[in-house]
């Protein structure tokens, strides 16, 4: 385990440090540290100044330490060089304890923002983010706080950000398991959350569902996840305070929330609408390839509901029936033979199929421009095919109008 410390130019006092319950008498707080930790390496971080006035103490109490210069921070240029400094000293998979009692100007910053920097890049596992604090001093004993917990902030952002920009709930639920799992390990712990990991899973099937264009489990995550809400909102306050801001933008999702299709009746008006909600989603958070996979078959969904078998909408022959429909119409649009199906009566004297078919060309061009990943001689530019992405909800919104009046 490695110890990073920093060494200042005010006078070293005696005192008692505390930390846990135990309790060492002495002037430098890395020696306490180290009894209080399994460390077998000390870098001591140090301006010049510093160093002539403390190092000498220092390792005269430790004196196996390594001493690593840095400049004072006047600058910008020099607050980079003191961070590129300290992560230099920090090897892949690192065991590190960041002490940052006597940190001089922005050092325990920088120390600060090195410590999540460090876990993220080489994989490093922080042990303890350590302050003695000598305004806490009471009777002679002077507490040693471990603030660690402040780093999971950074993780805690990184999964809101995960969450609201790239529809990935997976951050979330490892940092809620995470603590759940420490709390019930906690024998002293006077309160344990009951619903936050399952809310936790629903968030993370509801956000998978979306990027893999899974309607059905997606709808009834979001559905679970409106249920589980007020229970979950108490304990996300207690435990996990970082979420409490999120809390209305995972409201949201009710947009995508509806009852499960009843075995009888199957598919409703109000279903379809919340795919449709889902796949404007899917194109607004960037999930292009998803979004228009999901379109096409949410298309084949509406026939089939529009022509009356909407409790039939998951069979794979009545699927293919409203798919070759479909095709079929596109081939006569173009004059060319075509097969009928059992919907193909039906839907040619429809008012509107040819502009339902229309919506159909376009959207199955847009899938196999994606799908076929350009190679093809008349591929088209990336910007254009994208504007054809961001323009196909409104399209999609018209054919559920002709269809589903």
């Amino acid at each position: 385990m490695k110890l990073l410390s920093f060494i200042g130019t005010g006078r070293l006092q005696n005192t008692r440090y505390s930390f846990r319950d135990r309790m060492i008498e002495t002037p430098v707080v890395q020696e306490a540290i180290c009894s209080f930790f399994p460390v077998s390496d000390v870098v001591i971080f140090a301006t010049e100044k510093a160093e002539g006035i403390n190092f000498s103490e220092v390792s005269k109490n430790l004196p196996d330490i390594r001493l690593v210069r840095v400049p004072e921070g006047r600058s910008e240029a020099e607050l980079w060089q003191i961070f590129l400094t300290v992560a230099g000293e920090v090897e892949e998979g690192d065991e590190i304890i960041f002490d940052i009692t006597h940190g001089f100007r922005s050092l325990p910053f920088i120390a600060t923002l090195s410590a999540a920097y460090l876990q993220d890049v080489k994989g490093v596992q922080l042990k303890a983010l350590l302050y003695g604090a000598f305004d806490a001093t009471d009777d002679g004993v002077t507490p040693i706080f471990d603030l660690s917990g402040f780093i999971e902030i950074f993780s805690w952002m990184a999964g809101v950000r995960s969450f609201l920009t790239h529809v990935d709930a997976g951050e979330i639920l490892r940092l809620i398991k995470s603590v759940t799992a420490e709390l019930y390990q906690d024998k002293d712990a006077s309160e344990r959350p009951v619903h936050l990991n399952n809310f936790a899973a629903r968030l993370d099937a509801f956000t998978s569902s979306v990027r893999l264009s899974r309607p059905v489990e997606g709808i009834s995550s979001a559905t679970g996840i409106i249920e589980s809400l007020p229970m979950a909102e108490s304990e996300i306050a207690s435990f996990t305070p970082a979420l409490v801001p999120l809390i209305g933008k995972i409201s949201a999702v009710s947009r995508y929330a509806a009852p499960d299709p009843d075995e009888d009746d199957g598919i409703s008006r109000e279903y379809l609408e919340k795919q449709l909600e889902m796949i404007r989603f899917q194109v607004e958070k960037g999930l292009y390839q998803p979004a228009v996979t999901l379109a096409r078959e949410w298309m084949v969904s509406v026939l089939i509901f529009a022509a009356g078998d909407g409790n039939q909408w998951l069979s794979k022959n009545i699927r293919e029936e409203g798919e070759w429909t479909l095709g079929g119409a596109s081939k006569k649009l173009r004059n060319s033979r075509f097969d009928s199906t059992i919907y193909s009566e039906w839907y040619l004297k429809h008012p509107s199929w040819k502009e339902c078919t229309g919506i159909w060309d376009e959207v199955s061009g847009i899938r196999n421009e994606i799908a076929h990943c350009g190679m093809n001689e008349k591929k088209q530019k990336t910007k254009r095919l994208e504007a054809r992405v961001l323009g196909m909800t409104g399209s999609l919104q018209r054919y559920f109008e002709f269809l589903v009046p």
